[in-house]
């Protein structure tokens, strides 16, 4: 008696699935100012649309394909959308704010807030992941001495 069990064929055993890769997040960018020419070129060979919501109101934005999606936050519809598609679903997004400098304090619930758009890049991926990097903002001398002259001056007051 053999105590080993018979030899099973290959061709019997279910061999598992490969797993897919998981897509990326997909990229939101919200501006509240106007894209240049220069601006839109630096998107290249993505998959860009811009929200209108003439045109996709009603639609959920998981139902179009995108790499970028560009919603104005000056317009009502677009705000709305936002609320409504982006804001619930958080995880599914990295989402960007292209503003103006001024309005830097304004949204908080974002990866990235960016004043000016990264220079064009080898790879499509390379400037998608530039838009996530926090910029260093350069050091103002006057900044600097006019906070230490008014810690100064709170004490000797105190």
């Amino acid at each position: 008696m053999n105590p080993l069990p018979a030899i099973i064929p290959l061709n019997e055993v279910k061999q598992p699935e490969p797993l897919r890769p998981l897509k990326d997040k997909q990229y939101i960018l919200c501006i509240t100012r106007n894209l240049s020419k220069q601006d839109k070129e630096l998107f290249g060979k993505l998959d860009v649309v811009e929200y209108d919501d003439k045109l996709h109101k009603n639609l959920p934005i998981d139902s179009f394909d995108f790499d970028v999606l560009i919603m104005d936050l000056r317009e009502q519809g677009d705000r709305y959308c936002f609320m409504k598609e982006v804001a619930p679903n958080r995880h599914k997004y990295f989402i960007v704010v292209f503003c103006h400098s001024f309005e830097k304090d304004e949204y908080v619930d974002c990866d990235n807030q960016l004043f000016k758009l990264p220079e064009k890049q080898a790879t499509a991926q390379a400037w998608l992941d530039l838009l996530l990097i926090k910029r260093i903002s350069k050091p103002r001398w006057y900044v600097s001495l006019f906070k230490c002259i008014l810690s100064s001056y709170h004490e000797l007051k105190n």
